[in-house]
């Protein structure tokens, strides 16, 4: 198997849409908010942002891999396997991704704030949290609510600190915390929860989707949100997701956060619906968990696009 080959398997790069849709669907936003685009900054913040978002994959995939050979083999060593690399390359390759995220984060830190900085040391912490620890993310109750929240909502506030006014400011006088003063755009902030909701519940879908279909696999060593409400409290949850996604669309078009373009997204509950009762019928991984990630993208594409329009009437 070839070096890029392995590096793809071990890094998933072709799976991280789950990021880069709400990193564009934030700049549409922008573009609709007359904002200027910061080119270096926002460029460098996607570049940190996938490869962060493949660090943590690969972190996933390290421990997923060790745990796996080491449970089916009284003589384990510590192999990852031909599908990746060594271990010793596996370790390499984590910790370089980790200081690039690192440098390129603390440099826009420098740039954009304080408010950047807590920002993106969230995304770290959870990140790296998702996988890594005593107690994992993705082994509890709330695996959705933090992907959800941190893809869905941090990423789009971090492209909104580069390329708008912010959100949040800190002043410190004389660099003492009895000084501080913290100035907070309360409105702004709920209109980018509001624009953000459609991403937040389309990526916690993604994931209880992912639970679901693993449930009977990991039962003895994960425990998911389908394993404490059950199957069928989860496939109600996964459509309900879906109903209150497009609500937020149509109460963000009432309030005139969004354009009225967006109103046209309501056209993708045809085909999303056709798939909700696809998956309510047959949960298999290899089958039918792609089925949340095609409505991710059938909903995000066409509410980036339309946010887009609806800039473009604006000039």
């Amino acid at each position: 198997m070839s070096i890029i080959k392995r590096f793809i398997n071990f890094s998933e790069i072709q799976t991280k849409i789950a990021s880069v849709l709400p990193f564009f669907t934030a700049l549409a936003y922008c573009f609709y908010l007359k904002s200027p685009i910061n080119m270096r900054s926002t460029v460098l913040f996607f570049l940190g942002m996938v490869i962060f978002d493949m660090t943590v994959t690969m972190i996933n995939n390290y421990i997923d891999t060790i745990s796996l050979r080491r449970g089916n083999s009284d003589n384990y060593r510590g192999e990852i396997g031909p599908e990746f690399f060594s271990r010793g390359v596996c370790l390499a390759l984590i910790f370089i991704a980790i200081l690039l995220v690192m440098g390129v984060g603390l440099y826009l830190s420098w740039l954009h704030g304080l408010a950047f900085l807590l920002a993106g040391m969230y995304c770290f912490v959870i990140g790296v949290g998702y996988t890594f620890g005593p107690m994992p993310i993705s082994r509890s109750p709330f695996g959705e609510f933090f992907s959800g929240t941190t893809m869905g909502f941090v990423i789009p506030f971090l492209v909104m600190e580069i390329n708008t006014t912010g959100f949040i400011k800190f002043a410190l006088e004389n660099w003492q915390a009895s000084g501080a003063v913290i100035t907070l755009d309360l409105f702004g902030l709920l209109k980018l929860a509001l624009v953000c909701m459609p991403l937040i519940l389309c990526v916690a879908n993604v994931m209880l989707a992912n639970n679901i279909c693993d449930l009977e696999a990991d039962r003895d060593r994960r425990y998911t949100m389908p394993r404490h409400i059950g199957i069928k409290n989860a496939l109600r949850v996964f459509s309900g997701l879906y109903a209150l996604l497009y609500f937020a669309i149509i109460t963000a078009c009432i309030l005139r956060v969004l354009p009225w373009f967006c109103l046209f997204v309501l056209l993708t509950i045809i085909p999303v619906y056709r798939n909700i009762k696809r998956f309510n019928n047959k949960q298999i991984k290899k089958e039918t968990f792609i089925i949340s990630v095609k409505n991710f993208i059938i909903i995000v594409i066409p509410y980036a696009v339309c946010i887009l329009a609806g800039g473009m009437t604006n000039f």
